[in-house]
C-alpha cells in the first residue's frame, strides 16, 4: 500500500476516533508500528530498509503521531499511556539524529517533542507542578533530547526561525531540570564558556567586512540556553 494511501486511512480512523474521544491505546501501537516501519526508525530484522522519505511526507507523519499521542485517554492507564509516550519520543529522537535529517523537518519534530511534553506531564502526575518530574519518559530521555536540541541549536545552517522554536522547547522542559542538576549544572557551565569564547574571537574590527554578523549568529545560537 503506498505511504500516502496508508497515512490517509491512518488520518481519517483517527479524526473520527478523535472526535468520539475513543482513540485507544491498541489503535496508536498500530499507529507506531506502521510509523516505525515507514519512517525507518525502528529496523525489523530480515527486512529491507525503508524507503527515504521527503520531508513533507515525513512531517505529514509526525502530525499524525501527535494527533494519537494527545487524544489518547489519559489517567488511570499510566503505564500504558507511557509506553505509547515513549515510542512516540524515540520517533522523534531518532530522526533529530540521522544524518539525512534536514533543517526542513525539524519544525515538525519540535512540534512532536512538545506534544509528546505536554502529554508527559498530564499522564505522569496530575498536579503539575509544584515539585520536578521525575521517573517519566521524558524525564528518563531528558539527556538525549537535550544533547540533540543543542546539537541543532549550534548548527550554523538552521535558520533564526527554526532556532526560535527550539528556543521555546528548551523553556517547555524546563519543569524537568531538577530533576537533572548535575546535568544541568555541567551543560551551563559548558555554554557560558562556550559563550564567553565565541562572541570576542566572532565580532570583527569595525569596517571589516561581514562585522556583526558572526557575533549576533553566535549569540542567537547560545540564546536558548541563557533562558534557562
Amino acid at each position: 500500500v503506498p505511504v500516502s494511501q496508508a497515512l490517509g486511512v491512518w488520518t481519517a480512523q483517527l479524526v473520527a476516533a478523535a472526535g468520539a474521544g475513543q482513540v485507544s491505546v491498541a489503535q496508536s501501537s498500530q499507529l507506531f508500528d506502521w510509523a516505525e516501519k515507514t519512517l525507518g526508525t525502528k529496523q525489523i530484522a530480515g527486512a529491507p530498509p525503508a524507503t527515504p522519505l521527503p520531508p513533507q511526507l515525513q512531517a505529514t507523519i509526525l502530525a499524525t503521531l501527535r494527533t494519537a499521542l494527545a487524544a489518547m485517554p489519559h489517567g488511570s492507564r499510566r503505564p500504558a499511556i507511557a509506553t505509547c509516550l515513549s515510542r512516540t519520543l524515540s520517533v522523534g529522537l531518532h530522526l533529530l539524529e540521522f544524518p539525512n535529517t534536514g533543517a526542513a523537518l525539524v519544525p515538525a519534530l519540535v512540534q512532536l517533542l512538545s506534544t509528546c511534553v505536554r502529554c508527559d506531564q498530564a499522564a505522569m502526575r496530575p498536579a503539575f507542578p509544584p515539585a520536578p518530574l521525575t521517573s517519566s519518559p521524558i524525564h528518563n530521555r531528558l539527556t538525549d533530547i537535550v544533547d540533540l536540541l543543542v546539537g541543532w541549536s549550534l548548527d550554523a545552517t538552521v535558520p533564526n526561525t527554526i532556532r526560535l522554536q527550539l528556543q521555546g522547547l528548551f523553556q517547555e522542559l524546563r519543569p524537568y531540570w531538577l530533576g537533572h542538576q548535575d546535568f544541568t549544572t555541567s551543560l551551563m557551565t559548558s555554554m557560558v564558556r562556550d559563550l564567553r569564547t565565541t562572541l570576542p574571537s566572532s565580532a570583527a574590527q569595525p569596517g571589516t567586512p561581514g562585522a556583526g554578523t558572526a557575533a549576533a549568529a553566535a549569540e542567537a545560537s547560545f540564546s536558548p540556553f541563557l533562558l534557562l
